[in-house]
This record gives C-alpha cells, structure tokens and sequence, in this order.
C-alpha cells in the first residue's frame, strides 16, 4: 500500500491546461472524419458515370453541407493540435520528459495521478499492471488521435495524387481509410482494455470499507511521491531538451501547413461540387419550347418547292454563305469563309417603315398580300419591283431546290484558327437572311400583282423550302430558329396569298394543317425528364436522338462536353474514361453529316471554352489542378477558361 505522502501533485504543474487534450484532438479529428472525409470520399470514389450529378443525385448539395459542418471541426482539430504542441513545448523547456507530458495528454479520466503513484482505486493494483495500464492509456490517446488526423491529411493529400493519376479511386479509399482504421483499432481495443481494468480497480476499491479514509491520506506533493520505488512516473530529465522544444516548435508550424492542407480541398471541391448541378439547370436549350416549334412549321411541309438533285449540298451551302451575307457590311470573322460573290445590295432598302407600303417587312408576310389585293400606287409597285430583282433572287432560287444542305463548307474554312472556341465562334449575319426571306415574299407579292399567280406561288414554296433546309440540316441551334422563322413568315404569307386570290380551299386546308400542328405542338409539352438529375442523365440520349431539331442536338452536345467534367467530384478528380470517349464517339457518327463538319465537331467535343492552349497553366487552373484532373477535359481547365471566355 502506498503512503497518502507517495501521491504526486497531479497534474504536474504547467501542465494543467493540457490535461486530456489529446482525446479532444481525436474526437474533434473523428467528427471532422465523419462529416468532411466520408462523404467526400464516396461521391469521388463512386463511378455513377459522367452525364449525372454523382452518387447522391438531386441530394447533391448533402455532401456539401456535410462537407462545411466537417471542415469546421477539421480545422478545430488541426488548431488544437497546434496550441496543444505549444503547451507542451513549454512543458519541456520545463523540463518534464515526453513521457509525462503524454500521459497528462491523454489523461481523460483525470486519475493518472492515482495510477502513477499506486494510490486510491489504483493501490490494489500491482505495480506491473499499473504500468501497462498507463503505457496503454498513451497508447490509446496517440492511436485514436493519430487515427482522426490521418484521415484528413490523407485524404487531401490521396486527392492530389488521385487527380494526378497516380492513385485510382479503390487506392484513395484504402489510403484515406486503411492506416486510420489500424489505429483506430488499436486505439479502441487499448482504450476498452485499459477502462476495463480501471473499473474493475474501482469496484475493488470502494467495496472497502477504508476506502474513505484512505482519501484524505493521498495528499502529498507530486515529485517527493514520484520517487518512491512503487510509482511509475517517469520525472527523470531527458537529454537533449533543446532538440525537443525544436521538433515540438516545428510540429506547430507543421499544423499551420496541414490546416491549409485540409481545407484546400475542401475550399476547391466543395463549390466546385455546385457548378455542374447549378448549371445543368440552364446548362440545355429548353426541350419542349423546340421541339414544340418544330412541330407547329411542319404544317406548311407539303408546300414547299420540290428539290433539285443538281443542287449539291456544298454549292447549297456556298450559296446560303452569299445569301447571308448580301449587302449586310459584316466582314467574316476567325475561321469564317469569305462569300462568293460579295453582293453589296441589300436584300430591302434600309428605310424601314418609311418604304413606301408604310409596312415594317418583318410584318410582311402576315400583311403584304391583303395590301397588294387593296391596290398599289406606282410608288408601291415600283418599290416591290426594286426588291424584287436583287441579283442574287435566282440564287435565292436555286437554294431552295437543294435536297440537303451542308452549311459548313460555305461557311468555316476547313479548320479553325488556334484559340477559336464554341463561344466565340463567329455568328454569320441571320438577320440578312431573315431579310432575304421577306424580300422574296415581296417578290411573290409583286408577282400576284402582276397577275402571275403560279409564280406567286412558287416564290412563296421557295421560301418555305430555304426556311425548311436550315430546320432540317442546320448544324447549330441559330439555323434552326432561322429556319423556323423563314418557314413562319413564309407560311403566313402563302395563306394569306390563298385568300386573296380566291383560292378559298386551299386556304382553308392548310388553315387545318396548321391547326393540327399546333394541337401536335400542344401534345410534345411534358416531355422534360422530372427532377435534375434525369435531366442529365437524358442528355446524352437527346444527343443521338434524331428525332429532335439537329442543331438542338448540337447544343446539348457543347453543353454536355462543357459540363460533363464538373458535372460530379469522381469526375473532376479523376477526370473523363472510357464511358465519356465513347460518347463522343457515338455522337460524332450521329451529329456529323458531311466532312465538313468535322472541324465544328473538333471545337463541339472541347465545350464552350475550348482546350487548353501552349504555355504554363494559369492561377487558376494551377490552384484547382491539386485536386483535379488536369487533361483538356477537365473541370480545372474549364473553371481556368471561363474569365477569358467572356462568361
């Protein structure tokens, strides 16, 4: 038994404010395991393929909430450990040894004292045991400490190397869990090892009836009792005191290091997690608003002028170039081919309402031919007859027999210029377009005017068919929309033709089609996947589907490739795969029609924001790349892209 006077002062002095830390350390580190590491580690690890928003779908934002609750205790981790290693520097310039300031560390329980020294509960227990059981108290501590720290550090760390390729997604979790699970095994079975023999000492002790006085016998100062052959405190001097107020003063500022360590990730991932299920929200042109358009020209299908097999699709498109492009004053942009001829008249004077029909021409084909039916002045006909006879009216003609249409070789050179992307791909002047189309409703205006109705008529199927052409085989969403347009103005205006010529059957019977259609668009409503996440992931079924307009097709493509990258954290740090190549693959045989089109697909594939040009990487791209693939794929890029883009 030992003598109330063998009981040191317990906690040694100066260490006071230290006493238990270490166990605070591993809870704070274990929390910061379960809310920032764990769920982070399976929405990067989980392959759920690159058109969805990860593993937990629509429950996107659950990782990112979970992930800012966990870097708050991640970081309170790394800041206790760091004032801890303060203490205890002091505790050595004091001059105690590490041993004792680890036993003071991990005294949770607050008897360490009694254990030491043999007294109270403890002075039943043998020496040996009471040995053991401190030696495995420190063990516990260390082990559940060390267990919470390496599972943050590690993982920010296994990410770097994983976005590096280095460690696939299996490896990130071993390295990330595996050493954490050990010590917490360790630590566990030590701590539940020791606490069991600490009760049991208890249950020994207070089952005596002494036990009581036995208290008040205990005080007594610290190092006289730590000298007595029964304690196991260690109080002797260490050598080298200097080297380890030095490695402590270095561990701190290590925990400056891993606390930047730890929250970069998170800072990097976390808001990047956002991007792509915010974006997918707008990331596709509206679905219903197309194809319901699409649905509502096919009325006027029936009516257009029936194609010339020797009208090639490249001259079809070389002439849409001049058509575009007549009298609009807009010079070709990067990688746009020039027009050929170069007409510098323009389709409609530029007077606006002041042209002598007093008529806005965007108006002309809901309007035009119930005017010329009411009677012309000379001014009006001769102003009909002007626009009429533009020189490239033949041309116009010739366009509208072309069986198919292949814009791209009349309108981009054969490969685009270095640093061109899909955003700032240069758009050609539809407007001029849009003003051909009216003017060559003048024309069968003036055509009615002058009795010609058969070649009224077949202007009016001439429109329609150029309008249908652009619909049809577009290769961007902008044709399409044209087309539409054309075909809208064109179709007006040959109902209205078919009233005021008297050819009320006519009339009537495409006043049914159109009917029809727009019930058809009615009906295409309600299509749209519910909830965000089958939204994306019907994306690259829109792609290939050749049922929807092609340029829409298009869109979702760029739109796709821009965001596929970023769309989830596996695909951010481990960048595109096999899935995503063949993808691309499937969408080049479904979208690309003629070679010429090749090039366009080659800037499609990169997105918005293109690839990655020559030179060092920016800021950016740099800081987001610890954490992320950097191929031209990658998010990293993509986020690198964006400010020089214009977005």
């Amino acid at each position: 038994m030992v003598d109330s006077r063998a009981v040191p002062k317990w906690p040694p002095p100066g260490l006071e404010r230290i006493q238990g830390d270490l166990f605070g350390v591993a809870t704070r580190a274990a929390l910061a395991g379960a809310f920032l590491v764990l769920p982070l580690l399976f929405v990067v690890t989980r392959d759920a393929g690159f058109a969805t928003l990860g593993p937990l779908a629509d429950a996107w934002w659950v990782a990112v909430a979970l992930a800012t609750v966990g870097l708050a205790f991640a970081l309170d981790a790394v800041g206790r450990t760091a004032r801890t290693l303060q203490r205890a520097r002091r505790g050595v310039e004091s001059g105690y040894t590490s041993v004792t300031i680890l036993q003071v560390l991990t005294d949770t329980r607050r008897d360490t004292g009694f254990l030491l020294a043999g007294a109270r509960h403890f002075s039943e227990v043998s020496a040996g045991e009471r040995a053991a059981m401190a030696r495995g108290r420190v063990l516990s501590g260390v082990a559940l400490a060390l267990a919470g720290l390496w599972t943050v550090v590690a993982f920010s760390l296994g990410l770097m190397l994983a976005a590096k390729g280095i460690l696939s997604p299996t490896a990130l979790e071993w390295v990330t869990l595996g050493p954490a699970l050990a010590c917490y095994l360790v630590g566990g079975i030590t701590y539940l090892w020791e606490e069991a023999r600490v009760r049991r000492a208890r249950r020994a002790w207070y089952a005596q009836p002494r036990a009581s006085a036995e208290v008040d016998a205990e005080v007594s100062r610290w190092r006289a009792a730590a000298a007595s052959p029964e304690s196991v405190a260690s109080v002797g001097e260490e050598g080298d005191g200097e080297a380890r107020v030095r490695a402590l003063s270095a561990a701190r500022v290590a925990m400056g290091v891993l606390a930047l360590l730890v929250a970069l990730p998170v800072l990097t991932l976390v808001p990047a997690t956002a991007i792509g299920p915010i974006l997918s929200a707008v990331s596709a042109p509206g679905f219903d608003g197309y194809r319901a358009r699409a649905a509502r020209v096919e009325a006027y299908r029936p009516y257009s002028v029936a194609g010339d097999p020797s009208v090639s699709a490249q001259e079809a498109g070389r002439i849409l170039q001049a058509v575009t492009f007549a009298g609009s004053g807009d010079d070709p942009g990067p990688g746009e081919r020039a027009p050929g001829p170069r007409v510098a008249e323009r389709w409609i004077p530029d007077v606006g309402l002041d042209n002598p029909l007093g008529l806005e021409p965007a108006l002309w084909g809901d309007s035009l031919f119930q005017r010329v039916a009411a009677g012309l002045t000379a001014e009006e006909r001769a102003f009909l007859t002007e626009v009429a006879e533009h020189p490239l009216a033949d041309d116009f003609g010739r366009l509208a027999r072309a069986p198919a249409l292949d814009a791209a070789s009349g309108r981009w050179e054969e490969s685009f210029p270095p640093g061109l992307t899909m955003a700032t791909l240069p758009v050609p002047p539809f407007g001029t377009l849009r003003s051909a189309a009216n003017a060559r409703i003048a024309a069968a205006a003036e055509a009615y005017a002058r009795g010609r109705d058969d070649e009224a008529e077949t202007l009016l199927a001439e429109v329609l068919a150029v309008g249908f052409l652009l619909a049809d085989d577009g290769p961007t969403l902008i044709d399409n929309l044209v087309g539409y347009a054309v075909v809208e103005s064109g179709g007006a205006a040959l109902e209205q033709y078919y009233r005021v010529a008297g050819q009320l059957g006519a009339a009537a019977q495409l006043s049914r089609l159109r009917q029809v259609a727009e019930r058809s668009a009615l009906m295409t409503r309600g299509g749209e996947p519910l909830g965000r996440e089958a939204w994306v992931r019907s994306l690259p079924d829109f792609v290939i589907d050749s049922a929807l307009p092609r340029g829409v097709r298009w869109e979702y493509f760029i739109n796709l490739t821009t965001l596929a990258p970023c769309l989830n954290v596996n695909r951010m740090v481990f960048g595109t795969d096999e899935e995503y190549d063949a993808f691309v693959e499937a969408a080049g045989e479904a979208l690309v029609r003629w070679p010429s089109e090749e090039p366009l697909f080659d800037l499609a594939r990169r997105g918005w924001v293109g690839s990655a040009g020559a030179g060092s990487r920016g800021l950016i791209e740099s800081l987001a790349g610890l954490y992320m693939s950097t191929d031209e794929n990658s998010c990293a890029h993509a986020l690198s892209q964006i400010p020089t883009q214009g977005f």
